[in-house]
């Protein structure tokens, strides 16, 4: 008597390709994936720019000067003691030369704070230096 094997699984060569090892991988990248972006935020300063009707568009690639309205300044979104600013801006300028420097105030802050990081700018060799303002309606 002879037996005939049956085998629905396989294809006619015999080969078999197990497609769970592949699907738990792609399953475990979109968990990486998902579980990484969620917890990535980008932080930042708000502030409120005065508003002015004589404002022009001044390219991205500017290094920005923040002066929130507790009064404390960042460059490129780091925080900087007022009496090291010249430095600072000096060692930015000599990495990317030609950059513009854009001074962003809050309106709360007052006119002498932002005449001194005005000066500590010049003070560093820019004579450019501008302030963003928002556009007007």
């Amino acid at each position: 008597m002879m037996y005939r094997r049956r085998n629905n699984h396989r294809t006619e060569d015999g080969a078999d390709v197990d497609m769970t090892p592949m699907i738990d991988i792609v399953f475990i990248l979109l968990i990486f994936f998902i579980v990484t972006t969620s917890f990535t935020r980008h932080a930042g300063v708000q502030v409120e720019r005065p508003m002015a009707q004589t404002g022009t568009d001044q390219p991205d690639s500017a290094i920005v000067v923040t002066i929130d309205a507790e009064r404390s300044i960042l460059v490129a979104e780091e925080p900087v003691d007022p009496r090291r600013l010249s430095a600072v801006i000096r060692d930015h300028r000599s990495r990317h030369a030609g950059r513009a420097v854009v001074v962003v105030a809050d309106q709360s802050v007052p006119t002498g704070v932002l005449v001194s990081v005005m000066d500590r700018i010049r003070l560093a060799g820019v004579m450019d230096a501008v302030v963003a303002t928002e556009a007007m309606q």
